[in-house]
């Protein structure tokens, strides 16, 4: 909006000088009909002078918009993480970093500025010109003119009024021509591909009570996140049963190398950063585990394939319907997300809830002294994404919001690596205890949150490697999940392949 009214201004303000030069000029030519022989090349000169500096002055202020959006960016970033920065003792670097891209928008708004000072000089040497033109022809030709000294005081002012009026104009036009490079701006954010329709067609049946039972399909599916990028997903394919609890783990080119090194009796110090330098070098090969909540909540459209809900195929549906449907799809992401506001409203931000459902999601995780505070507790005040919060209260916090929303498909993105053992211990437990007949797909932080789940799918390359029970898996020897799991070390592979045994 603020830039709306400077815009409307700024063109208000040409017009009414495009006025002031038009009356200038016919004041001047009424009054000294010789002086239309100066005006003339003069305003063709002002003119070439003009488009001169308009091929350089639109890229100047481009350049100079598009530097002064890392400026507030690492402003940004730096406010934030100012504790991150203070914890690591990194205030020099980022202070560097931050002077370099001022430096850059400086230069920048530098040489636009000069370049608007070189024909201020140019326009102010015309305009003198003007004047002296004005003034020797009254000086010569006043005894054939009869001009009164009143009239010959107006021709003076109005021709010095003439140059600064058509240097503010041509300065005006100018910048008017140079603003419009954001108009640029937005036409290329309209051309970047949306998103798919909020509400579902009405040509799709769609049952009031989907999804009903969780039971959750992939067939064949096929992603990537951009044109000219590998697959993410390359045919896809595995069913999960509704109530089932599933973990989604692997990782490329890691697992057998662990696996021998760990048989040749090599230190597991020196296993795990051999195993380490072997995932970072095969990061390239997308394993897709995080790449399937992308698909399954349609941040990044399928190429191929399908996915379906309980019957439904939700591609066809509205995004509110997948993302935002009670009862539906929920998910505890890897970090959490915390809305501005009131812990009532973080909690339910579309009032959907009473206090006391929202006062006993909060009690069941314990995150704020919900019994003796009661009704209280839901209006401490939540900082811009949590930040009065620590990592493990943020994500109970999301934890509380899935227990209010009772989704028949709980996906959990690494929910748990930014917290402590006892506390992924707390969240695993409430897990357990509040979503029974929840479908859930876990992707695995630590092995041992999925060796007591029903089914546990390894994924290699954006493929299905092994789908199977946990015990199951590790019956192979030569598998990939048995090499994660010894992967972790001799006694750790014990407890997890405990934890795994049937009962």
């Amino acid at each position: 909006m603020l830039f709306t009214l400077l815009d409307l201004t700024m063109y208000n303000s040409l017009l009414i000088l495009a006025l002031i030069l038009l009356v200038g000029i016919v004041l001047q030519i009424s009054i000294l009909p010789l002086n239309i022989c100066v005006i003339i090349p003069i305003t063709i000169l002002y003119w070439l002078l003009l488009l001169y500096y308009r091929k350089t002055a639109v890229d100047l202020q481009r350049l100079d918009a598009v530097s002064r959006s890392p400026v507030q960016a690492r402003l940004n970033e730096s406010m934030e993480g100012c504790t991150t920065i203070r914890v690591f003792n990194r205030k020099t670097y980022f202070e560097n970093i931050f002077k370099e891209t001022v430096d850059i928008n400086t230069s920048a708004m530098m040489n636009f500025m000069a370049s608007q000072r070189w024909l201020g000089a140019r326009f102010q040497v015309l305009g003198s010109l003007l004047v002296l033109f004005a003034c020797s022809f009254v000086a010569a030709f006043n005894d054939w003119l009869r001009l009164e000294t009143g009239i010959i005081a107006m021709l003076i002012i109005w021709s010095s009024n003439f140059t600064i009026t058509l240097g503010f104009f041509s300065q005006g036009v100018s910048e008017t021509e140079a603003y419009l490079t954001s108009i640029e701006r937005l036409q290329d954010m309209t051309k970047l591909p949306q998103e798919r329709n909020t509400q579902t067609p009405n040509s799709v049946a769609l049952d009031p009570m989907w999804p009903s039972s969780g039971n959750l399909t992939f067939e064949n599916v096929c992603l990537r996140y951009r044109p000219g990028l590998p697959l993410a997903l390359q045919g896809l394919s595995f069913n999960v049963a509704a109530g089932q609890r599933i973990g989604i783990c692997g990782r490329t080119g890691a697992g057998m190398s662990s696996r021998l090194l760990l048989k040749l009796k090599f230190p597991v110090l020196f296993t795990f950063s051999i195993t380490y330098l072997i995932s970072f070098s095969c990061a390239n090969n997308y394993i897709g585990k995080s790449t399937i909540t992308a698909a399954l909540f349609r941040l990044c459209e399928i190429e191929s394939g399908r996915i379906v809900l309980d019957g439904q195929d939700i591609s066809y549906l509205g995004l509110a319907d997948v993302r935002g449907r009670k009862n539906g799809l929920s998910i505890i992401p890897q970090d959490p997300v915390l809305f501005s506001g009131s812990l009532r409203e973080c909690l339910d931000p579309w009032c959907e809830f009473d206090d006391n459902e929202i006062l006993e999601a909060l009690q069941t995780v314990q995150v704020v002294d919900a019994e003796e505070r009661g009704v209280a507790a839901l209006d401490d005040f939540v900082d811009e994404g949590g930040r009065n919060f620590s990592v493990g209260e943020r994500q109970l916090i999301s934890l509380a919001r899935a227990i209010l929303t009772k989704p028949k498909v709980l996906v959990l993105d690494e929910a748990t690596a930014s917290v402590d053992s006892k506390t992924d211990s707390f969240i695993q437990k409430m897990i357990r205890k509040r979503f029974i007949g929840t479908t859930m797909l876990t992707i695995a932080h630590r092995l041992n949150t999925i060796m007591d789940y029903d089914m546990v799918l390894v994924m290699e390359k954006g493929k299905v490697a092994e789908f199977d029970t946990p015990w199951n898996l590790l019956q192979n020897e030569d598998g990939l999940f048995t090499a994660l799991v010894d992967s972790t070390g001799h006694e750790s592979s014990l407890a997890l392949r405990k934890i795994a045994e049937k009962p």
